[in-house]
């Protein structure tokens, strides 16, 4: 990582071939997924320093190194995150023991922005790879909905709303007859 002026370069993580060449038996590593808006030197990234079959949410203050984690109590073999407004894991997406099936894990907002999230609950599985409908989540809005890619029902891949706390599918919001909306995120 190095500054915005060039200056003051820090190095993170060891590569995979440093880590083998020390005699690790498997390879950690440290990926920033997204900055923080309100800190000059905070991001949020991923290491799968925990367990060797999830992946866990950190917030790295790469100045000097220290990292919070995001991502205490997650659902095991949790691969994929999605954050809400305030940088919260508010969905986490796992595997099973096989990694063929994908299982959506969602916790919900406390009654306050101060307030600590609800526990883990499980959303849907599913086995894309085996042509199950695909169920991804993008985002989770201030309303606590997420905005999911799905092809459930439909042939082409489109953005539709799922409310978790009535566990009701809403509108589709982007939509096209003949192409997959948001393949990029899939």
């Amino acid at each position: 990582v190095m500054g915005r002026d060039g200056q003051e370069q820090r190095r993170l993580f060891q590569s995979a071939g440093e880590w083998f060449a020390a005699g690790a038996r498997r390879w950690l590593f440290m990926q920033p997924l997204q900055t923080v808006a309100s800190s000059e030197r905070e991001l949020i990234v991923l290491a799968n320093d925990v367990d060797e079959h999830s992946v866990d949410l950190y917030r790295l203050d790469v100045q000097t190194g220290r990292r919070v984690r995001l991502s205490e109590g997650r659902p095991a073999r949790a691969k994929h995150w999605v954050l809400d407004a305030q940088l919260r894991p508010r969905v986490a997406i796992a595997g099973d023991d096989t990694g063929l099936e994908q299982i959506v894990h969602y916790r919900p907002a406390g009654a306050t922005a101060e307030a600590p999230l609800g526990p883990w609950q499980e959303l849907w599985r599913s086995r894309p790879s085996r042509g199950e409908d695909v169920r991804l989540p993008l985002s989770v809005e201030a309303d606590g909905r997420l905005l999911v890619a799905s092809n459930a029902g439909r042939d082409t891949v489109a953005v539709r709303a799922y409310d978790p706390a009535q566990q009701r599918w809403d509108e589709v919001l982007v939509e096209h007859p003949s192409f997959d909306v948001a393949v990029n995120a899939l």
